[in-house]
């Protein structure tokens, strides 16, 4: 039942539901405030159809279907393809490397 509920407010073809609700609402806010119906309906119109109620409650409804973990995952450290392949050294020997690199250049 309460699937069927969600999946029937979340459908995009529901959009004209919320705009005749929005209608509704503009008409019985006139008659209360006295402010004309068609700026209540414009208003309406525009903040439904930039809320976009069907796309929230979709994602409001995946939000409570699937539950984030409280896991915390471990940050990898990467090493660069040339470590990789030379495998790790000291310092020394990287600073000779370097030396031979700069010599052969010139």
């Amino acid at each position: 039942m309460s699937d069927g509920t969600w999946g029937f407010l979340s459908n995009p073809f529901t959009i004209g539901i919320y705009l005749a609700l929005a209608t509704l609402c503009a008409f019985l806010g006139s008659a209360t405030t006295g402010i004309p119906a068609y700026l209540l309906m414009a208003i309406g119109f525009l903040l439904v159809i930039f809320v976009d109620p069907p796309k929230r409650l979709g994602r409001l409804r995946e939000r409570r279907r699937s539950p984030r973990p409280n896991t915390v995952t471990p940050l990898v450290q990467r090493t660069g393809e040339h470590e990789m392949m030379q495998g790790t050294r000291s310092p020394e020997a990287r600073r000779r490397t370097r030396a031979d690199r700069q010599a052969s250049r010139r």
